[in-house]
This record gives C-alpha cells, sequence and structure tokens, in this order.
C-alpha cells in the first residue's frame, strides 16, 4: 500500500508528468488523471464532502440564530449565481448583482424576523428580474425562471431562520430535519447504486431506481422512530408518519431540481462541491423540505415554529 501510494506521487511530482483536462468540464481538473494509480471512489469523495458540510451545518445551527444565518446566506449567494448560469447559460451582471442585493436585503429581513417585509422585498426582486429579462431581449420563458430564482432560494431561507428563532425547541427541529434529508439522500444513493431496479424518471434522472426511493423512506422512518424514542414523544408512529411526508418531499424536491436542470441542458449546477455537483444539486432535497416543514409548522403554531413541527408526532 505505501509503495503504490509513494509511487502515485512520485509520479505527479515528475516533470514528465502530464495532467490531462477533465473532458466534459476542460477547464477542471480531474483527480483522476491526477491520480491515476490511486484508488478513488465517488463513493468516498461524496461521503468525505458530505461529513464536511454536515459538520458545518450542525454547528452554525447549534452557535446561533445569526451564525446560521450567515452560513445560509453564503450558501444563498452560491444558489442565486448557480441559477443565473443554468437560466442565462453565462453571466448576467446586472440582474445577477440585483438578486444578489436582493437576497442580502431578504436574510436580514428573516433575521430581524421582519417576515412580511421580506416577501414584499422578494416579489418586487422577482418582477425586477421579469423586466430586466425581457428588456435585455431574453424571451419570456428565460425571465420567468429568473424572477422563480429568488423565490426558490429566498422560501427556504426564510423557513430555515424562522426555525432557529424558536429558542425551545428549534435547534432541535432544524437537527431533525437535516438528518431526514441527509439519509434520505444518503441511503436513496447507497440503495439504488447497489440494488438498482426499476428507474424512477429515466429521462431527466437515469440513475434515480425506486428501490434507491424506497431505501430513503425507509431511512427517515428509521429516524422519526429513533428520535421520538430519544425525545420520549408518546405517539412515535405520528412523527413516522411525519419523517416520510419529510422525506418524500425531499426526493421530489431532488427530481424537480433534475427536470429544471435538464431541461436548460445541464447535468450539474456547477464543480462547486466533488461529487455532489454544486450547491442546487446539494441542497435541491433541503430547499422543498424546509418549505414543507414551514408550511406544517405554520398550520400549528407560529410562535414557536420548532416545536410545532415537532409536536406534530407527540
Amino acid at each position: 500500500m505505501n509503495t503504490a501510494i509513494a509511487a502515485a506521487v512520485l509520479e505527479v511530482l515528475s516533470l514528465n508528468q502530464r495532467v490531462e483536462l477533465d473532458p466534459v468540464h476542460p477547464a477542471k481538473f480531474s483527480l483522476k488523471a491526477c491520480f491515476p494509480n490511486v484508488l478513488y471512489s465517488e463513493f468516498y469523495v461524496r461521503l468525505f464532502f458530505g461529513l464536511v458540510m454536515a459538520s458545518i451545518t450542525l454547528i452554525t445551527i447549534y452557535l446561533s440564530v445569526y451564525t446560521y444565518a450567515v452560513l445560509i446566506f453564503v450558501l444563498g449567494v452560491w444558489m442565486i449565481w448557480e441559477w443565473s448560469r443554468l437560466v442565462y447559460q453565462k453571466w448576467n451582471s446586472r440582474i445577477l448583482i440585483l438578486q444578489m442585493l436582493g437576497y442580502f436585503v431578504v436574510t436580514m429581513c428573516a433575521v430581524l424576523q421582519h417576515y412580511n417585509a421580506a416577501l414584499y422585498i422578494m416579489l418586487l426582486i422577482a418582477l425586477l428580474s421579469y423586466v430586466f429579462s425581457l428588456l435585455g431581449h431574453y424571451g419570456q420563458k428565460t425571465a420567468l425562471w429568473s424572477g422563480a430564482g429568488i423565490f426558490y432560494v429566498s422560501f427556504p431561507t426564510l423557513s430555515l431562520i424562522w426555525f432557529r428563532h424558536d429558542l425551545s425547541l428549534g435547534v432541535q427541529a432544524l437537527f431533525y430535519l437535516m438528518l431526514i434529508v441527509w439519509l434520505t439522500d444518503s441511503m436513496a444513493y447507497l440503495v439504488g447504486k447497489n440494488i438498482g431496479g426499476w428507474k424512477l424518471w429515466p429521462s431527466i434522472s437515469p440513475n434515480k431506481t425506486w428501490s434507491g426511493f424506497c431505501g430513503g423512506l425507509i431511512a427517515s422512518g428509521l429516524v422519526g422512530a429513533l428520535w421520538g424514542g430519544y425525545l420520549q414523544y408518546p405517539n412515535i408512529l405520528a412523527l413516522i408518519c411525519l419523517s416520510f411526508v419529510l422525506s418524500l418531499t425531499t426526493q421530489i424536491g431532488d427530481m424537480l431540481e433534475s427536470a429544471m436542470k435538464r431541461n436548460f441542458g445541464f447535468k450539474d449546477s456547477s464543480l462547486l462541491i466533488p461529487g455532489h455537483g454544486g450547491i442546487l444539486d446539494r441542497v435541491d432535497g433541503l430547499v422543498f423540505a424546509a418549505c414543507m416543514a414551514a408550511i406544517l409548522a405554520l398550520w400549528s403554531d407560529t410562535s414557536q415554529p420548532g416545536a410545532a413541527l415537532l409536536m406534530i408526532g407527540s
């Protein structure tokens, strides 16, 4: 093992080593080309970066609403850039800056708990994005997709920050939601990769299978059962059902985001995260799950959304 690793390092450092570019994305280096003699597995790359992102997310959630809002804002800005890249097929600096500035105001409104103001800002930015796109001769379809981007990024932002403001069970609710989304995605990937079977939606996402879909649902049910047992809920079955709903929403969000990318001729929203693609690829399920969780909490108690979400299973 040590000999093989040493040989690979010497080969890379050699003056005669020629590093080839990734043929699909010629501006990016390929790990396989750089380390041809070292075992390279997509699963381990996904696992490593997934654990790093999960750790950062959980730490920022635990620390305060402000640290979590900063993380969400940074990710949201990158999502807006990726959305613009998908919709316009290139940079559109005027609309991109408009949406980023508008998103900053939306995030600040969420931190200050001015949610109605945030909704008005979203509507204004969406309208301006639509108008500027038409003035730039992009066509109505592109204009509509451009305006929709600010909603796609801002609604989950408002939802997640709203949950974190709940000092009673906001942190616990977010931890629970993240576990549902992450395990649904991970188990769907692992089960689908190893068992395979019938394709879920082959024209949109040819690698997703019904076995992976069921694996994600089962994993979410286990999370609900364990979470209910840990918090000593009297009605664990209800929490398991809630977990199924959030898992289903997560997988629907994943599929819809894939459909949107295919509509614009892209497989990945970017190459920011090795093994995962872009931020849009990584949080597609969370976008929809966060909004669904907020709707369920709104149905019960607007003053304590975290407690409201978790008490659905009590």
